[in-house]
């Protein structure tokens, strides 16, 4: 099945897990999810917020 994330959701997740979770063992229990999903779910959500942030420092270079 294939699940499609806005990606500002995506980075609220990653931030989700940053500052309201202490392990990755809640965050999995919390949604649902395998340990296995959670490490899945935070590595794309963690890539999709970098890149965010990347792509807003360049478009505050451009003005």
């Amino acid at each position: 099945m294939k699940i499609h994330f806005e990606k500002e959701t995506l980075q609220a997740i990653y931030l989700d897990w940053i500052h309201n979770f202490r392990s990755t063992w809640r965050f999995a229990e919390h949604y649902g999810i395998s340990l296995k999903e959670a490490w899945a779910l935070i590595d794309i959500c963690r890539r999709c917020h970098h890149k965010l942030l990347k792509e807003g420092r360049n478009e505050s270079n451009d003005k």
